[in-house]
């Protein structure tokens, strides 16, 4: 019988990727992360988003973990979001279809027929809006 070692375990899916607008394939081992930012100014303000990946064993359990953060403004001033989420080694593949859309615009998307996003299970999630706060909304 061979004996194998966690870090020989590794995990390979696609994500989508905001700055690049397109679905990007991410290889990990056991303890490895990988992170993903993404700043953009608009016409009321900015948009900041964080996104780390990385590969856990949990409960005798393989496991991607994503931690997910967006700071923005808008007309209605500052706001946040924060969220957790797990897939199960698995379900990497059971998600929806990956995609890449356009420059132009959301309209016309590219399928890759073959490739899935993971079929994540959201953990914890929080958000805040600064001024509805101020305003005891």
């Amino acid at each position: 019988m061979k004996s194998f070692k966690l870090k020989e375990f590794f995990a390979s899916f696609y994500v989508y990727d905001l700055g690049k607008r397109s679905a990007q394939k991410i290889k990990l081992k056991i303890g490895e992360s990988i992170e993903f930012n993404h700043f953009e100014y608009h016409e009321e303000g900015y948009r900041s988003i964080r996104s780390i990946y990385g590969l856990e064993l949990h409960d005798g359990r393989l496991r991607v973990v994503h931690e997910y953060s967006r700071h923005s403004t808008d007309c209605d001033g500052p706001h946040e979001y924060h969220s957790a989420e797990s897939c199960l080694i698995s379900s990497l593949q059971a998600g929806p279809r990956a995609f890449n859309y356009n420059h132009e615009g959301l309209g016309d998307k590219k399928i890759y027929r073959s490739s899935r996003l993971p079929l994540w299970n959201q953990v914890s999630s929080s958000q805040r809006d600064y001024y509805a706060e101020s305003m005891n909304y």
